[in-house]
């Protein structure tokens, strides 16, 4: 995109936080309605599967804590509202991975098909995910 659309695109985003920030109500439906299936893509390339909708409601949590400060944070001279939104949607999707709450609605998978090859792999995946560096060498 280049800068002129991209101020464009900023100046229309501010225009939305100043309306949600003067009427959160209707503001936050106008914010998330255009958002959050924004969010849903970010998220999705982390397979949650089942997880999906509870760090979708995690992050919508963290933007409207404390008076919506998350997003009275934001600096359009510093990044697109998109890309600010993506480094707190994958912050919170890894925080949430690392979670023991994800670590235990894994333990309740009952079974996992390993025949493929495919259940191993994500084992080690999420156990690579999920694990500090200190504690894949135990």
């Amino acid at each position: 995109m280049d800068s002129k659309n991209q101020g464009q695109k900023n100046q229309a985003d501010s225009e939305l936080l100043a309306h949600l920030l003067s009427d959160p109500e209707k503001g936050w439906e106008s914010f998330w309605g255009e958002y959050q299936p924004f969010i849903h893509r970010v998220i999705g390339r982390f397979h949650l599967g089942d997880q999906e909708p509870d760090v979708i409601q995690e992050i919508a949590q963290i933007l409207i804590q404390n008076d919506y400060k998350r997003l009275r944070d934001w600096d359009p001279e510093r990044s697109s509202l998109r890309r600010y939104l993506t480094i707190i949607s994958v912050s919170c999707t890894i925080n949430y991975v690392k979670s023991s709450k994800y670590r235990f609605d894994l333990l309740k998978i009952d079974t996992i098909d390993t025949s493929s090859g495919m259940g191993e792999s994500f084992v080690q995946f999420v156990d690579e995910a999920v694990l500090s560096p200190a504690e894949r060498l135990e």
